[in-house]
């Protein structure tokens, strides 16, 4: 089928059948857009014309996707993500910002990892700046995705079904048990779970899979019971390890400073579960900018010296 897509798709049919499958209303769709419903519906229409085939079924309830439609609707996200981007490497050459490089990271990675990684930057690279987002993998892809991050470091997962994106291993991030350095658990030889059950547990809150890993964790060696708290904020949970007799399990990389400095110390114990693998997590279809790839190289630089950073 002879489509000429290049000269009749226009960025409006683009824009309507994105935010249609994401809002999953045509009604609601219509108010994002700032456009009437009935003249939505015709901008669908006239779209799926041109790709010659029905996106989505119509109902009373509002709208579902067809099986042509999930294969529109991937294009369509990936063409929309590529304009973003050029809108972006546009704006950062207008503003003079050529060697921006914007990192998202998880938690354990932006304390343990990437202040000392910034540090080589400066010495060897110093042209190249770094913008950092810290949030959970379930909230940096999003931006991944729509082109504000160039890449995001922190624990990898395989992908559940396949995706736009290529996941390369550059180090492991065990999960691990820590206290003050003068917590009466470091005095018993071979401390065992029984030991462990007399102290609370405090838990970190990061991504939703790590935060599953943490609870089978837990479940396995039967101290469910012994959590107390959970909270987002490294500094609280800091706080409470240095003043008090709870236990902490996390990747090491969130208490990286302490441990480093001898205040925190991690318990001589072997957390059971297979290897936690970790590294930089990029768009398959997206061409990094020389600032990205020399961030990228520093990065493998660093960690083939010192493959466990923590």
């Amino acid at each position: 089928m002879d489509r000429r897509l290049q000269q009749r798709l226009k960025m409006r049919m683009l824009r309507a059948v994105e935010c249609i499958e994401r809002e999953k209303s045509l009604l609601k769709a219509s108010k994002e857009l700032g456009v009437t419903q009935p003249a939505l519906t015709r901008t669908l229409h006239e779209t799926e014309t041109i790709l010659g085939g029905r996106i989505f079924e119509r109902h009373s309830r509002g709208i579902t996707i067809t099986e042509f439609g999930e294969v529109a609707c991937n294009a369509v996200r990936r063409v929309l993500t590529q304009v973003n981007r050029i809108d972006r490497d546009l704006d950062r050459f207008l503003a003079g910002d050529t060697t921006l490089v914007a990192v998202g990271a998880m938690p354990p990675a932006a304390v343990g990892l990437l202040p000392e990684l910034f540090g080589k930057m400066r010495t060897e690279v110093p042209h190249i700046h770094a913008q950092l987002t810290l949030g959970s993998m379930e909230e940096l892809i999003p931006l991944l995705n729509d082109g504000v991050l160039d890449m995001i470091v922190g624990r990898l997962f395989p992908a559940a079904i396949p995706d736009e994106f290529v996941r390369e291993i550059l180090y492991y991030e065990p999960l691990c048990i820590i206290g003050r350095t003068e917590h009466p658990v470091f005095a018993i030889p071979d401390a065992t779970t029984d030991d462990l059950a007399e102290y609370r547990f405090i838990l970190p809150n990061m991504s939703r899979l790590v935060e599953q890993e943490i609870e089978v964790v837990l479940a396995t060696m039967n101290l469910t019971r012994t959590i107390e708290m959970r909270s987002a904020s490294l500094p609280f949970l800091r706080e409470i390890l240095h003043t008090s007799n709870h236990l902490l399990i996390s990747p090491p990389m969130t208490m990286a400073g302490d441990l480093k400095r001898g205040t925190l110390r991690r318990l001589d114990f072997t957390i059971p579960g297979p290897p936690r693998p970790a590294g930089l997590l990029m768009r398959r279809d997206y061409s990094l900018s020389a600032a990205s790839q020399t961030f990228v190289e520093t990065m493998r630089a660093y960690l083939r010296e010192r493959p466990h950073p923590f």
